[in-house]
């Protein structure tokens, strides 16, 4: 199958099987793009997954744009996001009626009270996943990521700052950290 096609049944299916939206799609679309499609190694992923969480927007929409631009261009970018996005799109436009209208119901408040653990757990998964692949926990640790990786988190959790400075401020860290070891 030509890659133009690839990419958008890829980015139609990742946006079809993905619950939970953000970073729990992440590791379907690593699954996708690196293990499947063999497009990317798990570094070069990862890197791009880095430079997503910067931009506005939904990270996978994100993702996906860099995954298209980089094997097609401008086409490849604007095919990957809209079949990411076209999935949900559509499920929402039909559940948006079912949602506004039945919200308080109680069948539906303890659907809704079972579903949120799981998305958090997804989203958990993929943290430990490219944690693990990364080698930032595991049986070889890097202890400096690992440093990293903790004032990063409390940063997220305990101060007000941007997100995407909190993420360039490493990003300096991590260039520094490279002339001082």
């Amino acid at each position: 199958m030509p890659v133009f096609w690839s990419l958008m049944v890829t980015f139609l299916i990742v946006g079809v099987v993905s619950f939970g939206g953000g970073y729990a799609m992440l590791p379907i679309i690593d699954h996708m793009v690196v293990g499947t499609e063999h497009w990317f190694d798990e570094r070069q992923f990862v890197d791009m997954i880095a430079l997503a969480s910067m931009a506005p927007g939904p990270i996978a929409v994100n993702a996906a744009v860099m995954v298209g631009y980089q094997l097609i261009g401008f086409w490849g970018a604007l095919v990957a996001a809209t079949a990411v996005s076209l999935p949900s799109f559509l499920l929402i436009l039909l559940f948006a009626r079912t949602f506004f209208k039945y919200r308080t119901h109680p069948n539906f408040v303890q659907a809704f009270y079972g579903l949120r653990p799981v998305i958090v757990g997804m989203i958990f998964y993929a943290a430990t996943s490219f944690a693990l692949r990364n080698e930032l926990i595991g049986f070889k640790i890097d202890w400096t990521a690992l440093s990293l990786l903790v004032v990063s988190f409390l940063m997220f959790w305990r101060t007000r700052l941007h997100p995407a400075l909190i993420l360039l401020m490493f990003a300096f860290i991590g260039v520094m950290v490279r002339y001082i070891m």
